[in-house]
């Protein structure tokens, strides 16, 4: 699709760049993307995608802008209070970019109209914040055979993957339904750091000009999380599994948190204290570096760091309840992810990890 002259000169500084140049800017323009969800991480997607040059750009959100939004959710106003995201954001967005057409749907997502609402894009965002509602988008992408951009949000942390990229692993490879893990999602339960979307959502936008421009190494087999406080980062990679094979929509479970046998999947460093106290039976397992176990760890653990997981694999308890531990909590949730994909259905992921235990429980522990 031919750029015109005013494309040109708008879009200059992506034309210069040899990866891109003006192929790479006439197939951005050609590009269909459908974001769902126009929330925080959605502002923050469209913004970019919108600023680029995306051709067409799909929005679905069936949700009104609230006053508790207007702090992370950039596009919305005082004025828009009660107005539906979906239109007002693209009514906001138009301003921004002429030359983009915007395709709106101010609707919830059901099993009854994903597969129609997905098909006339060539990507999919999702930044939705609901876990059954993930599922149903990760499904419905394998049916109509599109890529998947995942991102989520919660307090200080994000993450980032793409699923279902030529064939690649899923979203339920990671996260099999049937022992749901709680999953990093934003909600109203929860605090946000009003930034936090400005980061993972950018990371977001740039894994969808990465994959139509054909550049660069993408997410695809990975989740990146990271933590805005330290910048601490990880990147564990996962396989393809059996739960890739979907053949048709299923109604997707209300979000829980409980696995196998009522076994907990996270818990707070207090109850993780009492719980040493009355229950004997558990296992620790501290999945930092070397370096940093030297500076401090909780008596009774082991050290296992997270690169090294594979290699000791056999080492780790299928049976055993098994609390996972790091610096922020982040690593080891990413831990117990993988080690689900490998059968693992009896581990606890330690929240705010080694330095929440620092700060709550023994306050004498070196902090770094």
């Amino acid at each position: 699709m031919a750029l015109s002259k005013i494309e040109l000169l708008r879009y200059s500084k992506h034309i210069k760049l040899k990866s891109v140049g003006i192929s790479g800017q006439e197939s951005l323009k050609s590009a269909k993307v459908l974001v769902i969800g126009a929330s925080d991480l959605g502002c923050i997607v469209l913004q970019s995608l919108t600023a680029v040059g995306i051709g067409t750009i799909g929005i679905i959100d069936g949700g009104t802008v609230k006053e508790s939004n207007l702090q992370s959710q950039v596009l919305y106003s005082q004025s828009d209070i009660n107005l539906p995201k979906a239109k007002t954001a693209a009514l906001r967005l138009k301003t921004q970019n002429l030359n983009v057409n915007f395709k709106v749907a101010n609707i919830t997502l059901t099993k009854e109209n994903i597969l129609s609402l997905l098909e006339p894009f060539d990507i999919i965002v999702n930044c939705t914040d609901k876990s059954s509602t993930n599922y149903l988008i990760n499904d419905a992408c394998i049916l109509t055979n599109k890529p998947l951009i995942f991102g989520s949000i919660n307090e200080f942390e994000g993450q980032v993957a793409i699923f279902n990229f030529v064939g690649g692993p899923t979203y339920r490879c990671l996260f099999p339904e049937q022992a749901i893990e709680k999953v990093i999602n934003t909600s109203s339960k929860a605090g946000l750091f009003s930034v936090l979307p400005g980061l993972i959502g950018t990371l977001q936008a740039n894994e969808v000009l990465k994959m139509i421009l054909g550049i660069g190494e993408l997410l695809s087999g990975k989740i990146l999380s990271l933590n805005a406080l330290n910048y601490e980062k990880s990147i564990v990679e996962f396989d393809k599994t059996e739960f890739a094979n979907i053949s048709i929509l299923n109604t997707p479970q209300n979000e829980y948190t409980v696995a196998e046998e009522g076994l907990q999947t996270s818990i707070d460093v207090i109850a993780f204290d009492e719980m040493r106290k009355s229950k004997p039976h558990y296992n620790i397992l501290d999945v930092r570096e070397y370096f940093e176990w030297d500076i401090c760890h909780i008596q009774g653990s082991s050290n296992i760091p997270m690169n090294l997981i594979d290699e000791c694999i056999e080492e780790i308890s299928k049976t055993v309840p098994t609390v996972v531990v790091c610096h922020h909590g982040v690593r080891s949730m990413n831990v117990i992810h993988y080690l689900k994909t490998k059968g693992y259905n009896n581990l606890i992921n330690l929240e705010g990890g080694i330095h929440a235990w620092a700060k709550e429980v023994d306050t004498n522990m070196a902090k770094y």
